[in-house]
This record gives structure tokens, C-alpha cells and sequence, in this order.
């Protein structure tokens, strides 16, 4: 029993001493702060925005972008959730891959965000014409600090032409958009 009880003190005496060096050497590093992480927006609340799961619609033939086919009727894309843009973010920035086609060449879509706790909302972007896909950065520094969502609202043209007859009857509007993300430094993309 004796000789139980030194080989079970010698095996704590070396798992104590096990912690003890495991732990100077873990301490002598200096910590590291956390990277902050690029938000991926994926989850919407949709009104006349289909999800494409082709992929030859899509962005570098990744299935998985949205878009507006419906071309008489506004239309938008919602995030579901709120976002927080941290205060120490160096360069905040809502990036995603677009591609629009009009073809009277007006602007029609508009990238909106919302702070929470606001029924306002702060339009930072107006797209229209014919460009096929091309990434979009767009500036989020007015925003740190605080909480928000992100929105694609799409309309059509309104209104009477020079003629007195409707231009949007005959207007295709779509407007597709992909990979959409809140990233901290867009500098560093």
C-alpha cells in the first residue's frame, strides 16, 4: 500500500510540475488581440428577388446570387439581421459582386442601409445602366459604432417619356448581386 501511495505522489508531484511549465511557457508569449472577422450576409428577407442557384447567372460560376427578374414592380432585398461596425475597424466597407442590365440606361437599384433602432434610411449608392459583373466596394466609416442592415431596393423607371407614354413598359431592369459582406478593412482586400 505504501509503495501505492509514493508512486501515486510521485505521478501528482509530475502532473503539477507538467502544469506549472506548460503554463510559463504559455504566458511567455505576448497575447495576441483578435483579428476582426469580414461579416457574411446570407440570410434575407426577399420581395421579388429570386435565388439563382445556376451556376452559369452567377458570379465566377458559383451558384448563389439573387436577382430581380421582375422588371414592372419595385423590388429589395433585406438583410435579416443587424451588423455591428466596430469602432477600432480601420477601413468598414459593405463589398459584393453585381451585375446590372437596363436597357434605356437609367439608374434603377440603390444600395440603403439602416441604423438600428431607426426607421431611416441612408442611401450610399445608386446603380444603373449595362455592366456585367464587377465587385463593389462601398464605404461603411459613418457607420462605427454602431448597428446596421443593408438593403438592395430596385424600381422601375416611373413616369411619362417626352412622347407622353410609359418608358418603364418595355424597360428590362435586372439587377444581379452576389457575395455580399461587411468586411473591417477594405484596404486590405
Amino acid at each position: 500500500m505504501k509503495n501505492q501511495n509514493k508512486k501515486l505522489l510521485a505521478l501528482a508531484s509530475f502532473g503539477l510540475y507538467f502544469f506549472l511549465v506548460i503554463s510559463i511557457f504559455l504566458t511567455s508569449f505576448p497575447a495576441q488581440a483578435a483579428q476582426p472577422q469580414e461579416i457574411d450576409i446570407n440570410k434575407w428577407y426577399i420581395h421579388r428577388f429570386s435565388l439563382i442557384l445556376s451556376p452559369y447567372s452567377c458570379h465566377a460560376g458559383i451558384a448563389g446570387c439573387y436577382a430581380n427578374p421582375d422588371y414592372h414592380v419595385n423590388s429589395w432585398l433585406l438583410s435579416q439581421a443587424y451588423f455591428r461596425i466596430e469602432q477600432n475597424w480601420a477601413n468598414p466597407a459593405l463589398t459584393f459582386w453585381t451585375k446590372h442590365y437596363s436597357r434605356r440606361q437609367v439608374n434603377f437599384c440603390y444600395v440603403e442601409v439602416q441604423r438600428e433602432g431607426s426607421a431611416q434610411w441612408d442611401r450610399i449608392k445608386v446603380i444603373g445602366g449595362t455592366r456585367d459583373w464587377y465587385k463593389m466596394k462601398l464605404d461603411l466609416s459613418a457607420y462605427r459604432g454602431e448597428s446596421i442592415r443593408i438593403k438592395f431596393f430596385c424600381e422601375p423607371h416611373r413616369g411619362w417619356d417626352e412622347n407622353g407614354r410609359l418608358p418603364n413598359l418595355f424597360n428590362k431592369q435586372i439587377f444581379y448581386v452576389q457575395d455580399v459582406k461587411i468586411v473591417p478593412d477594405a484596404s486590405a482586400d
